[in-house]
């Protein structure tokens, strides 16, 4: 048997434990056992073996097991099956309920060579399901994708779900928690969803955009709530999978201490409301109205913003209220800076019209950065270095989880402790820069405050205690209005350091 270096204890006989970390149609899944550590089976996401190991796929599994199947046959020869963490992206477009009775059945076909195959080791735990040796395999399969027909999320495929009803997204739900996490989603029909993205993208919030402020507002707002109810957003329907509403109640329940279901889903309901109203926002700035609207600056003078030095400031945001409007006003009050986006929003799987509504709200935006550009991070990260060094100041949007424990910050966020992405606080670091942060809150259609905490020069503690000012200083606000928080459906992705 190959030694592996670092390689963890097999777990004791029990309870199948899952192991890996990937990010899956967008999302982070980590499990929390240390890697590399062994395995039974493998998922088919991704695995490697040695050339010279004597193994063969099986022709007869298709597109499922194979993985599973070549992980037994090591095993049989004594070689080791281990899983590292080698971080990588899983892409698919299967869905995780509403499964299609070609799917059920290719699925069956494979699970009968596998537990014909393999009956002599049976029960076998897989990413995707445990086979038994009775009833028969595709048996076991119905019974699961019988629950997905009652949109229950099925792990099949290369997709290593778990089939006890655990969404991995949003990990196990308690019977008892009033979340709406535990309510399977509906399953919309997605061509007639992705017309109406169409149409709303490339007609209502333009036209609402031209309207009068509280028309136009009250217009997003309508929508927003019709978004609450049907579980509406554009990165579920890129995933083709509604789980944000899911997501957003869980994180809302912990941050709202909701007493009821019905205040719960009134918050919830807030943050859809929110959404729409920052794409209204949004289309309001590529109409050109952004400095019609009154903007009440707070927490700083404008001439600290106006003045240029060296290096520039790293401010910190987060997805919170109108937080679009707000980054203009910082260069309307006379701020230079450079805004870090992400590739992301290049996604093949993500509606044209919403690709389309990225490119030339960024573009809108730009125009009131005096001087500096909406920049991708993936392709431009030096542009901000050398920018901040030069004395044009960057702002970054920092609500977002590390994607693994050991790259995190560890930081009080939100009333616990969680590793949260470091790319703010490392291009601070490095230039020797400043730290500020602001947020952008609306008080009526026509008038927003725009709340600045003032640039931090680290002292004693170094730039992760300057940071920790930075990060309660948007708590607070979060915590007072947390469905003003749209990307509160992070929350349950971020690893927490307690």
């Amino acid at each position: 048997q190959t030694p592996i270096w670092g390689l963890s204890p097999e777990s004791p006989p029990g309870a199948p434990e899952r192991l890996g970390n990937v990010l899956d149609r967008g999302h982070p899944l980590h499990e929390p056992a240390v890697l590399p550590a062994a395995a039974d089976t493998l998922d088919e996401l991704c695995f490697a073996v040695r050339r010279d190991a004597g193994l063969r796929l099986d022709p007869a599994l298709g597109f499922d097991f194979y993985a599973a199947d070549v992980a037994l046959q090591a095993r049989a020869q004594g070689q080791a099956v281990a899983v590292v963490d080698a971080y990588c992206e899983h892409r698919s477009r299967l869905p995780r309920a509403g499964f299609t009775e070609a799917f059920i059945e290719r699925f069956s076909t494979s699970a009968t060579h596998f537990q014909n195959k393999w009956r002599h080791l049976l029960p076998i735990a897989t990413p995707s399901i445990t086979l038994t040796a009775t009833p028969s395999a595709a048996e076991q399969v119905r019974a699961v994708t019988g629950a997905a027909r009652e949109e229950k999320a099925l792990a099949a495929d290369d997709l290593g779900d778990d089939v006890l009803g655990t969404d991995p997204n949003l990990g196990s739900v308690p019977k008892t928690s009033k979340s709406s996490a535990a309510t399977p989603p509906r399953v919309p029909h997605w061509r007639w969803e992705l017309l109406l993205s169409e149409l709303v993208f490339r007609v209502v919030l333009p036209l609402a955009a031209r309207l009068p402020l509280a028309l136009g507002a009250g217009i997003a707002t309508l929508r927003g709530r019709r978004d609450a109810q049907m579980d509406r957003d554009w990165r579920s329907l890129s995933l083709r999978h509604p789980y944000v509403k899911a997501a957003t109640t869980r994180a809302l329940e912990e941050l709202s201490g909701a007493g009821s279901p019905q205040t719960l889903e009134q918050v919830v309901t807030q943050r859809f409301v929110t959404a729409s109203l920052e794409e209204w926002q949004a289309h309001l700035i590529m109409a050109g109205r952004a400095p019609q609207l009154r903007m009440d600056l707070e927490g700083i003078d404008p001439a600290l913003l106006r003045t240029r030095a060296t290096p520039g400031t790293v401010w910190m945001t987060a997805h919170f209220d109108s937080v679009m409007l707000g980054i203009v006003h910082m260069g309307l009050a006379g701020a230079s800076f450079n805004l870090m986006t992400s590739t992301v929003v290049e996604d093949e799987r993500i509606p044209h019209s919403i690709q389309r509504y990225y490119v030339r709200k960024y573009a809108a935006m730009a125009r009131y950065f005096n001087g500096g550009r909406a920049l991708q991070a993936e392709r431009h990260l030096k542009s901000f270095y050398a920018g901040v060094r030069e004395g044009r100041s960057a702002v970054v949007l920092v609500d977002a989880p590390a994607l693994k424990k050991e790259e995190g910050l560890l930081l009080e966020f939100l009333g616990k402790p969680r590793y949260m992405a470091p790319g703010a606080v490392r291009l601070a670091e490095f230039t020797g820069a400043p730290m500020g942060a602001f947020l952008c809150i609306q008080v009526s259609p026509d008038h927003y405050r725009l709340v600045v905490h003032p640039p931090i020069t680290p002292g004693p503690g170094g730039y992760p205690a300057a940071a920790q000012q930075l990060y309660d200083f948007m708590s607070r606000h979060i915590m007072q209005q947390p469905g003003r928080w749209w990307a509160a459906d992070l929350l349950p992705t971020m690893i927490r350091g307690d």
